[in-house]
């Protein structure tokens, strides 16, 4: 009887963690976007959107923010949470999914950052979340799930690279929202449009 409840009490506690470093890193998002009037871009001239959080967080060195970047639920190695080209580790990726409809509008592409006025819903759209890489989506398809690094990981598809690390069986993922709050769900009840800068898309590839 003891076991469960001791696993319970872990969970709940790496859960807790999670959400708080997630909390601070969609903070520092919000307060580059009151900075700049756009989103972080994912990646730019040798530049991730790390190293521009980074002062939002403590300090302007390499690896500041230190294990804000990282989540204690993640039980990857530290080789497989090295940000690429940082020498620093992550547990999450930022969002850069396809806001359908405009998959060739430069100005709605995340990747390249975004205005923030164009986030149609603030306090629904996922901007970090749990990963296995330092960004999450990749083209408007359909998912596919695996097993990457020991995380059962999306690895195909809309929002690759989002993984689930909490929960009963490790089903739920953590993330952070636009305004700044922190939610925990399971892929299921976490709705398309969250993804989608314009708040709309209803999860159809046609």
């Amino acid at each position: 009887m003891l076991l469960p409840a001791l696993g319970q009490a872990r969970y709940r506690a790496q859960m807790a963690d999670c959400s708080g470093h997630l909390r601070q890193l969609g903070i520092a998002y919000s307060s580059y976007a009151d900075d700049y009037s756009y989103t972080p871009f994912v990646y730019a001239n040798g530049i991730r959107w790390n190293r521009l959080l980074y002062p939002y967080i403590y300090g302007t060195g390499p690896c500041d923010g230190g294990k804000v970047f990282l989540c204690s639920g993640d039980q990857r190695n530290e080789e497989a949470q090295l940000f690429p080209g940082t020498g620093c580790r992550t547990s999450y990726g930022i969002n850069q999914c396809y806001s359908a409809g405009h998959e060739n509008d430069k100005s709605y592409k995340l990747w390249y950052g975004v205005k923030f006025a164009r986030i149609a819903k603030p306090s629904s759209f996922i901007v970090f979340a749990d990963a296995g890489n330092y960004y999450i989506g990749t083209t408007l398809a359909p998912e596919g799930l695996g097993v990457v690094n020991g995380e059962l990981t999306v690895i195909q598809g809309w929002c690759k690279n989002l993984s689930f690390r909490h929960g009963s069986r490790a089903k739920k993922f953590n993330m952070a929202l636009a305004d700044g709050h922190t939610e925990s769900r399971t892929f299921e009840a976490v709705k398309h449009y969250q993804w989608d800068i314009a708040g709309k898309w209803d999860g159809s590839f046609q």
